[in-house]
């Protein structure tokens, strides 16, 4: 009985992170990956084919969306936790996708920091709607906000202003 709440028990954590992310990864006192599962993960075997005994940092084509590596090392080397840390990766065939991590540090019995697990995402199609968005809104801005016609948008519903270049 007790061997099946373990294997219940367990069932539950591994749907739960079905649920949560695509991938789930651990890495050794010196940051290199020592395991990454999950179908995701599987999916692209010929991407990370190679993962296993490197930094994420030693990726080609793989960088922070923001800050630098030595903001991202700097953490890791403080054996900080990270939430939703935003990569972008280019795949050998040119490919952009995005990635969102978590880790936590991990420590042995004796408190000593053994390395860090966590879970990572593709987050590719929800980033290139964003970045999309936000491309807009600049070029919006730009035609709307800088020229010199007086340039005010209303609301038909109700006659209201809802924008107005800086001439207006």
């Amino acid at each position: 009985e007790d061997d099946r709440r373990v294997h219940d028990a367990e069932k539950r954590i591994r749907d739960l992170f079905t649920l949560s992310a695509d991938w789930y990864w651990e890495t050794d006192t010196e940051h290199r990956f020592v395991a990454v599962e999950g179908i995701a993960f599987e999916q692209h075997a010929d991407l990370y084919k190679d993962v296993i005994g490197k930094r994420r940092w030693e990726f080609p084509g793989y960088a922070p969306l923001e800050g630098s590596w030595d903001d991202y090392r700097a953490r890791v080397d403080r054996h900080e936790a990270f939430y939703d840390v935003a990569f972008r990766q280019t795949t050998p065939s040119g490919e952009v996708r995005y990635l969102r991590v978590s880790g936590l540090p991990a420590f042995d019995g004796n408190g000593a920091f053994a390395g860090y697990h966590g879970v990572a995402a593709d987050i590719s199609l929800e980033a290139r709607y964003r970045l999309s968005l936000e491309a807009s809104e600049r070029r919006y801005r730009a035609v709307f906000g800088n020229n010199r016609l007086s340039n005010i948008l209303l609301d038909p519903a109700n006659g209201r202003i809802i924008d107005a270049s800086e001439g207006a």
